[in-house]
């Protein structure tokens, strides 16, 4: 079960990735969608898709390009490290 998420996180966050670098304008089209949600959505959807929505929440904010983009490869990378399967476990 921790293989399909860890791929499943994987792909979104690659989908973002290449519509970052393809399309950033849909990347705010995307986040304006999701800031015209009832808020009950919002929250449920925020829950669930945390890194992606603070990754959404970056983009669309008027900070420098470089430091949008530092921002979400550091939620990329931490994310998909958490989410990997074959992390070493501390032994305890």
């Amino acid at each position: 079960m921790s293989i399909i998420a860890f791929i499943i996180v994987a792909a979104l966050w690659a989908a973002f990735v290449v519509t970052m670098f393809s399309e950033p304008s849909n990347l705010i089209h995307i986040w304006n969608n999701y800031r015209d949600q009832f808020v009950v959505l919002q929250a449920i959807e925020g829950l669930l898709l945390l890194p992606w929505v603070l990754g959404l929440a970056t983009w669309a904010s008027g900070w420098d390009v470089w430091i949008r983009y530092l921002i979400v490869f550091a939620l990329a990378w931490t994310t998909i490290y958490l989410f990997f399967p074959w992390r070493r476990e501390e032994a305890g």
